[in-house]
Protein backbone atom coordinates (compact mmCIF):
# COMPACT_ATOMS: atom_id res chain seq x y z
CA UNK A 1 0.00 0.00 0.00
CA UNK A 2 1.60 3.55 -0.84
CA UNK A 3 2.21 5.97 1.80
CA UNK A 4 0.79 9.91 1.84
CA UNK A 5 3.37 12.20 1.37
CA UNK A 6 3.53 15.68 2.88
CA UNK A 7 3.67 18.77 0.58
CA UNK A 8 5.96 21.42 0.46
CA UNK A 9 3.22 23.26 2.78
CA UNK A 10 3.50 20.60 5.43
CA UNK A 11 -0.89 19.84 4.59
CA UNK A 12 -1.19 16.21 4.81
CA UNK A 13 -2.67 15.47 1.33
CA UNK A 14 -4.90 12.45 -0.25
CA UNK A 15 -4.46 10.11 -2.18
CA UNK A 16 -5.99 9.44 -5.13
CA UNK A 17 -5.57 7.11 -8.54
CA UNK A 18 -4.56 8.61 -11.47
CA UNK A 19 -6.95 7.51 -14.30
CA UNK A 20 -9.58 4.80 -13.85
CA UNK A 21 -7.66 1.58 -15.68
CA UNK A 22 -4.18 2.54 -13.53
CA UNK A 23 -4.23 1.44 -9.69
CA UNK A 24 -0.93 3.79 -9.46
CA UNK A 25 -1.90 6.40 -6.55
CA UNK A 26 -0.92 9.68 -6.64
CA UNK A 27 -0.27 12.68 -4.57
CA UNK A 28 -3.84 15.12 -4.46
CA UNK A 29 -2.70 18.36 -2.69
CA UNK A 30 -4.63 20.61 -1.10
CA UNK A 31 -4.37 24.54 -0.91
CA UNK A 32 -3.68 25.57 2.43
CA UNK A 33 -5.77 28.88 2.64
CA UNK A 34 -8.90 27.96 0.36
CA UNK A 35 -8.67 24.18 1.21
CA UNK A 36 -9.70 23.51 -2.22
CA UNK A 37 -7.85 20.51 -4.18
CA UNK A 38 -5.18 21.19 -6.97
CA UNK A 39 -5.29 19.29 -9.75
CA UNK A 40 -4.29 19.04 -13.40
CA UNK A 41 -7.60 17.01 -14.33
CA UNK A 42 -8.85 18.11 -17.78
CA UNK A 43 -12.45 17.70 -17.41
CA UNK A 44 -14.89 17.01 -19.96
CA UNK A 45 -18.19 17.77 -20.82
CA UNK A 46 -20.10 14.61 -21.25
CA UNK A 47 -23.67 16.42 -20.85
CA UNK A 48 -23.55 17.61 -24.41
CA UNK A 49 -24.83 20.84 -25.21
CA UNK A 50 -28.06 22.14 -23.39
CA UNK A 51 -31.05 24.83 -23.73
CA UNK A 52 -33.09 26.07 -20.93
CA UNK A 53 -36.59 27.68 -21.34
CA UNK A 54 -39.25 28.86 -19.11
CA UNK A 55 -43.35 28.20 -19.93
CA UNK A 56 -46.38 29.17 -18.60
CA UNK A 57 -48.83 26.66 -17.84
CA UNK A 58 -52.45 27.16 -16.77
CA UNK A 59 -53.87 24.33 -15.18
CA UNK A 60 -57.61 23.83 -13.76
CA UNK A 61 -59.96 20.72 -12.83
CA UNK A 62 -60.52 19.40 -16.07
CA UNK A 63 -60.95 15.23 -15.59
CA UNK A 64 -56.89 13.21 -16.16
CA UNK A 65 -55.31 16.82 -15.45
CA UNK A 66 -53.56 18.95 -17.58
CA UNK A 67 -50.24 18.28 -19.38
CA UNK A 68 -47.31 20.04 -17.71
CA UNK A 69 -43.65 17.92 -18.56
CA UNK A 70 -44.04 16.27 -21.59
CA UNK A 71 -41.98 12.64 -21.50
CA UNK A 72 -38.98 13.33 -23.98
CA UNK A 73 -35.21 11.73 -24.04
CA UNK A 74 -34.03 14.76 -23.99
CA UNK A 75 -35.32 16.68 -21.33
CA UNK A 76 -32.39 16.58 -18.75
CA UNK A 77 -34.23 18.37 -15.36
CA UNK A 78 -37.11 20.47 -15.18
CA UNK A 79 -38.35 22.74 -12.26
CA UNK A 80 -42.09 23.49 -11.63
CA UNK A 81 -43.39 26.72 -9.54
CA UNK A 82 -46.72 27.13 -8.77
CA UNK A 83 -47.18 31.24 -8.97
CA UNK A 84 -50.93 31.17 -8.83
CA UNK A 85 -53.11 31.13 -5.66
CA UNK A 86 -54.58 27.12 -5.71
CA UNK A 87 -53.10 23.99 -4.67
CA UNK A 88 -52.00 22.22 -7.92
CA UNK A 89 -51.88 18.37 -7.51
CA UNK A 90 -48.82 16.53 -9.52
CA UNK A 91 -49.13 13.34 -10.63
CA UNK A 92 -49.48 10.76 -13.92
CA UNK A 93 -51.89 11.39 -17.26
CA UNK A 94 -55.40 10.65 -15.40
CA UNK A 95 -54.22 12.65 -11.75
CA UNK A 96 -56.82 13.86 -9.26
CA UNK A 97 -56.66 16.44 -6.70
CA UNK A 98 -56.87 12.88 -4.48
CA UNK A 99 -54.05 10.72 -5.73
CA UNK A 100 -51.77 13.84 -6.65
CA UNK A 101 -48.97 15.29 -4.62
CA UNK A 102 -50.12 18.66 -4.23
CA UNK A 103 -47.99 21.61 -4.84
CA UNK A 104 -49.27 24.82 -2.67
CA UNK A 105 -49.17 28.55 -4.11
CA UNK A 106 -45.48 29.62 -3.78
CA UNK A 107 -43.67 26.21 -3.66
CA UNK A 108 -41.60 24.69 -6.57
CA UNK A 109 -40.96 20.58 -7.77
CA UNK A 110 -37.87 19.84 -9.30
CA UNK A 111 -36.66 16.24 -10.95
CA UNK A 112 -33.51 15.69 -12.81
CA UNK A 113 -32.56 12.55 -14.98
CA UNK A 114 -35.97 11.56 -15.33
CA UNK A 115 -38.09 10.80 -18.43
CA UNK A 116 -41.68 11.28 -17.35
CA UNK A 117 -44.39 13.26 -18.54
CA UNK A 118 -46.41 15.33 -15.00
CA UNK A 119 -49.86 16.54 -14.92
CA UNK A 120 -51.59 18.65 -12.99
CA UNK A 121 -55.11 19.67 -11.38
CA UNK A 122 -56.75 22.15 -9.38
CA UNK A 123 -59.65 20.52 -7.43
CA UNK A 124 -61.31 24.42 -8.58
CA UNK A 125 -60.55 27.22 -10.55
CA UNK A 126 -57.12 27.42 -12.19
CA UNK A 127 -53.65 28.21 -11.39
CA UNK A 128 -50.62 29.67 -13.21
CA UNK A 129 -47.74 27.19 -13.41
CA UNK A 130 -44.07 28.60 -14.44
CA UNK A 131 -41.99 25.48 -15.72
CA UNK A 132 -38.24 25.94 -16.74
CA UNK A 133 -36.52 22.65 -18.26
CA UNK A 134 -33.45 22.07 -19.46
CA UNK A 135 -33.49 19.99 -22.59
CA UNK A 136 -30.26 18.24 -24.21
CA UNK A 137 -29.94 19.96 -27.65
Amino acid sequence: MAQAKRDENRVTSLLGVSTLDSLTPVVIAANPTTKRLYTDALVTDYIGTQTRSVASVTVDDTAGGTAIVAATATTRSFIIYNNGANTVYLGPNGVTAATGLPLTSGSSFDESNINIALYGITSAGSSDIRVMKIVEA
